[in-house]
């Protein structure tokens, strides 16, 4: 049996207060240089917050600081 992976759909940005300060799809990829995922980063150390994954069947998962 093999397991499919998740694809990540888009990456959004809560603050300390489990606020939602953004989001970003992936299909901003095509559109601009930046990518969704740096955006995504860029935004939460400006709002001290953390950048999860969200996959196409909504599970929210934590990125781990780099």
């Amino acid at each position: 049996m093999s397991k499919k992976t998740k694809e990540i759909i888009r990456w959004e940005v809560y603050d300390k207060r489990k606020r939602w300060m953004g989001g970003y799809s992936v299909k901003l990829d095509e559109l601009h240089r930046t990518s969704a995922f740096d955006m995504a980063q860029m935004n939460a150390s400006q709002c001290n917050g953390k950048v999860f994954s969200v996959c196409e069947d909504g599970e929210l998962t934590p990125i781990k600081e780099i």
